[in-house]
């Protein structure tokens, strides 16, 4: 992906892909998040887990 440089915000917002108040913006938005549940889905384990210290929290939550 192309990194692009903008001298000015005025240059930044012409450069936009979409309107934010075009209704297919949040189309798109809503596919790349199903897709990003289908590539990389995230599991949290439910629950509020409490460890006397960060020693004894299990390796899995440290990172």
């Amino acid at each position: 992906m192309p990194i692009k440089k903008y001298r000015s915000l005025e240059e930044k917002e012409e450069a936009c892909w979409l309107d934010k108040n075009d209704p297919a913006l949040w189309r798109r938005i809503a596919s790349i998040w199903r897709f990003s549940q289908l590539t990389a889905p995230q599991h949290f384990v439910p629950g509020v887990h409490k460890y006397t210290s960060f020693n004894n929290c299990p390796k899995k939550h440290n990172s």
